[in-house]
């Protein structure tokens, strides 16, 4: 195995920890209702969309206008 094969196994293994890592990070921020942490979070331009529809916002701002009206909404 080549040095940069090697390079792109480990970097496709932690890029997968990291992965995992950030939706721990989001469901313990959903159970938290924690914005400051889904804030940080979503990039700036991150989108959201659900398969049914319900959750649609285009940038950060649009997602935690759409997280504060739910947890509103569900408590």
């Amino acid at each position: 195995m080549t040095d940069p094969q090697l390079e792109r196994r480990i970097r496709r293994l932690e890029d997968r920890v990291e992965i995992g890592e950030l939706i721990a990070r989001y469901g313990l921020a959903m159970d938290g209702r924690d914005l400051a942490e889904i804030e940080a979070i979503f990039a700036p331009d991150a989108v959201l969309r659900s398969q049914d529809g319900v959750m649609n916002a285009n940038g950060r701002e649009a997602i935690l206008a759409l997280y504060r009206g739910r947890f509103t909404v569900l408590g």
